[in-house]
């Protein structure tokens, strides 16, 4: 390559391009490495998911009421996908934003309807910031308190022995909870500035931890993001283009149902499994990667607390890094993949990059049985570069990708008119039994919006990019599974705000 050879001719001239391209990949890196922890379970895009013999339904002895009707089914005519009606979009929960009312703050539908006069809405504001206030304030005790023990450097040097057990487990082995005990006492204790800890380097790899709390019960969160009747976009949607299990059927069999076993399992529930997953891009640079991953999931109660870990590790290196650009907003999912071998910088585009080896360790923690709030903490570890740097991605670059993920998972987690998970299953099987002409029809809204904001777009407006989107020509470059990722990501949207 060009930058080898000058590397080699000038000693001045590859350390300053070292440099250049070692901070352009890592930041195309990091924002890939948002999609390393969503492991949720996921559909295999050629299979119905109207195969399914089980009906997730609501667990009323939990207090789970985010059930919500079902809205308005995929349409049958070819002009896209309705918009949710003006009052239900007013009613909706902005899931990422700090200021939320009391009622979304304790992630609950009332089933009432939540909109008010202008005035009324002036005279509650102060009323409304008491209750977010005390809200955070109860959030934050119950994420202090589930063990009752502040974070310390001995028993996180005492973690490192339970991930390399976590990791071992992906290929064989029976859990232990007694293995894991140090792990979970540190998910659980109270730290000040979660940052501050970094895991031991795995295999190579450099590794970053972080929290966040998400305003729902664990029940919730498994009906949804390790669902194998849906698509892992669904709860990762600006994280994860594309997914699903290598065995749809033993991922159908091992996990429907699961998350009716809480609260209180009496034996730990372990499944294993391997799962593609292709990654959406970020803007510092604009990449995308497809990579495999060994799979581990393992649901248990522990102390009084009912615990998910979710352990995924990639199976040799990703593919080579493709050329996508975010379009509109970040909330609303939307971006744009070109199929061109590269990334979005000048610099980092003069060499291939992929990601070589990466793992995740998630685990979700249920402080109180019903209560509608879960703590998830993430583990993250990888090693990714280019050419001849292979080891351009630190733990500062790993924790700066966990805001992305954490926005979305949020953002449908934590939604108030989310569907029933078999309503989804079913509008997904719709999209699923469109011919190719079909979905090609329905893409013809998205592919004419992406040729009017490449026209205004520092980057869409490229020649490259004009090509692939003049007279609506992005629909016919996209595969079928990827179009049908499209449409039913555009389905989703009218859940959301």
């Amino acid at each position: 390559m060009n930058i080898c050879m000058a590397s080699l001719c000038s000693p001045q001239r590859a350390a300053i391009r070292f440099i250049q391209v070692s901070l352009l990949v890592a930041a195309a890196v990091c924002w890939f490495v948002a999609a390393l922890p969503a492991q949720g379970s996921c559909q295999d895009p050629t299979a119905a998911p109207g195969e399914n013999n089980a009906t997730a339904t609501p667990d009323e002895s939990r207090g789970d009421e985010f059930n919500q009707r079902a809205l308005a089914p995929f349409p049958d005519s070819p002009e896209g996908i309705p918009e949710a009606d003006g009052n239900a979009s007013e009613s909706a929960v902005d899931a990422t934003s700090p200021d939320r009312d009391a009622a979304s703050a304790s992630g609950l539908a009332s089933g009432e309807d939540n909109a008010t006069e202008p005035s009324a809405q002036g005279e509650d504001n102060a009323t409304a910031e008491a209750a977010e206030q005390a809200q955070a304030a109860d959030d934050q005790a119950a994420a202090v308190a589930l063990l009752g023990r502040d974070a310390d450097e001995a028993l996180f040097e005492a973690v490192q022995d339970d991930i390399a057990y976590l990791v071992s487990l992906t290929q064989s082995g029976n859990f232990d909870p007694g293995q894991v005990a140090d792990l979970i006492a540190f998910a659980a204790s109270h730290k000040s500035s979660p940052s501050e800890y970094t895991p031991d380097n795995l295999d190579g790899a450099s590794g970053a931890y972080g929290e966040f709390l998400v305003h729902a019960p664990l029940t919730h969160i498994l009906r949804y993001a390790f669902n194998p009747n849906l698509p892992t976009y669904l709860a990762y949607p600006n994280s994860v283009r594309l997914g699903g299990w290598s065995d749809l059927a033993g991922a159908r069999a091992a996990l429907d149902g699961i998350w009716n076993q809480l609260p209180g399992v009496e034996e730990p529930i372990v499944f294993r499994g391997v799962e593609f997953e292709e990654s959406a891009p970020g803007e510092a640079v604009g990449a995308y990667y497809r990579y495999n991953m060994d799979r581990l999931l393992v649901l248990y109660t522990y102390q009084g607390m009912d615990i998910l870990i979710s352990v995924s590790k990639q199976q040799g290196e990703s593919s080579v890094g493709k050329k996508g650009i975010p379009v509109g907003e970040s909330r609303e999912w939307l971006f744009f993949y070109s199929g061109l071998t590269g990334s979005m910088s000048g610099a980092a585009n003069l060499v291939d990059t992929y990601v070589y080896q990466a793992c995740s360790i998630n685990v979700f923690i249920e402080p109180e049985p019903g209560r509608p709030l879960s703590r998830m903490c993430l583990f993250k570890w990888i090693q990714a570069g280019g050419g001849l740097f292979t080891d351009m991605v630190g733990s500062d670059d790993i924790r700066s990708g966990f805001a992305p993920y954490a926005m979305g998972f949020k953002q449908v987690l934590e939604s108030q008119l989310l569907p029933p998970p078999e309503d989804i299953a079913l509008n997904m099987a719709k999209v699923q039994g469109f011919t190719t002409e079909e979905l090609r029809e329905r893409m013809r809204p998205l592919a004419n919006r992406m040729e009017s904001e490449a026209v205004d777009h520092p980057l869409l407006s490229r020649s490259e990019f004009m090509e692939l989107l003049e007279n609506a020509e992005y629909m016919n470059i996209l595969g079928k599974e990827e179009m049908q990722s499209e449409l039913f990501k555009e389905y989703m949207r009218q859940f959301m705000r």
